[in-house]
């Protein structure tokens, strides 16, 4: 399994925290690439060879103000998606994370079978064809319910990229929202090789805060959780937390993320 942390970009210094903690690759946004400039593109790229760390993964796919179910003429998704995907391609990116629950939420007036076609046909001739023509793949994420009002379990994921027919979309597993939704290993077993990338975090309230940093192995079921992944053939997890002191929790997470024999 390969580990990795998501981080924003405009704090650069979190990069060289990810490298020296031992991560193997940072997971972005897919927004700060999207609009990432000619001469950003060439800082990151400069740093991430310095560091020996690569950025594998994207997250937070489609942000709140391009709401999915309007024409995408009036939100320009279509060109922010070509300029993420070619920014994609560029830095090495292999999975798109798509969480986006304000996106993707079923607006009052829709229903949900109408937002679901929609979500369907977004994926199918829109996102899975750009994502593709950029060598990605495509991670539908289930979302808390407190976060988004639709696809909130793994199956429910699934079901989903399995509806748009394209062989480069499929689900993320995410411990928290796993947690919060009801989904244990098994269902990831049960799912295999629909699940396509892992997200880890300790799921519970901890300093206030609802997910933070993982930090002993046997605090939550980690292991259970990795060795359903490796199973199913998912070769990336991410650190996906809050923290209010990033370099120290990075450090420890990788390091117990080690410790854990699969």
């Amino acid at each position: 399994m390969r580990y990795g942390v998501c981080l924003g970009l405009k704090k650069p210094e979190r990069i060289h925290s990810a490298a020296a903690a031992g991560f193997d690759y940072i997971e972005c946004g897919f927004r700060d690439v999207a609009e990432i400039s000619e001469e950003g593109m060439s800082q990151l790229m400069r740093q991430l060879d310095a560091e020996g760390i690569g950025c594998e993964a994207a997250n937070g796919f489609i942000p709140s103000s391009m709401p999915i179910y309007r024409p995408y003429s009036e939100t320009g998704i279509d060109r922010y998606m070509r300029a993420g995907f070619r920014a994609c391609r560029a830095i090495g990116i292999k999975t798109v994370v798509f969480g986006s629950g304000g996106a993707r939420n079923v607006p009052d007036g829709m229903s949900f079978s109408d937002c679901f076609r929609k979500l369907i046909d977004f994926i199918r001739y829109t996102a899975a064809p750009a994502a593709d023509a950029a060598g990605v793949t495509l991670a539908v994420e289930p979302l808390t319910r407190g976060e988004c009002n639709i696809i909130n379990t793994l199956r429910e994921g699934a079901e989903l990229a399995a509806a748009s027919g394209c062989g480069n979309t499929g689900v993320t597993a995410d411990i928290y929202h796993m947690h919060n939704c009801g989904d244990g290993p098994d269902e990831i077993r049960l799912l295999g090789a629909a699940v396509k990338h892992g997200h880890i975090s300790f799921p519970l309230e901890r300093e206030g805060r609802n997910r933070t940093f993982p930090a002993e192995a046997g605090e939550y079921g980690y292991r259970e959780f990795l060795a359903a992944l490796r199973d199913s053939g998912v070769t990336r997890c991410s650190v996906e937390a809050g923290t209010s002191d990033f370099a120290s929790d990075c450090a420890a997470a990788a390091k117990m993320l080690r410790s854990i024999v699969l």
